[in-house]
């Protein structure tokens, strides 16, 4: 029942069109739509889903983990690429501490 819930927020549809969904990918054509209401009702009433379902839930959360996974990697890889020159220009520590304490002193 947490598989088709979080595969629906994952393509931002229904649990009901994620089940229409599964049978198509499953068995490569759309569903009768009293199949579809016994599998909905099922789902619904028993919280039991066709194993067609699982395996299409299954799937779409794999998809979406290694997606985000690639995505985070990626952005890691952007922030140390951009991250790493600033650090070259920056004023080594205690150098901004010193030209606050002169400027201090100018203005006396």
């Amino acid at each position: 029942m947490y598989s088709i819930a979080q595969a629906a927020n994952i393509l931002d549809t229904s649990e009901y069109e994620v089940l229409c969904r599964a049978y198509a990918d499953w068995h490569g054509a759309p569903a009768n739509p009293m199949i579809m209401q016994h599998a909905f009702s099922q789902y619904f009433r028993q919280g039991e889903s066709p194993y067609w379902a699982r395996h299409y839930t299954r799937k779409v959360i794999r998809d979406f983990e290694q997606r985000h996974t690639q995505q985070a990697g990626a952005l890691h890889s952007f922030l140390l690429m951009w991250l790493e020159p600033i650090s070259k220009y920056l004023p080594p520590p205690g150098a901004v501490e010193k030209t606050q304490s002169s400027r201090r002193r100018k203005v006396r």
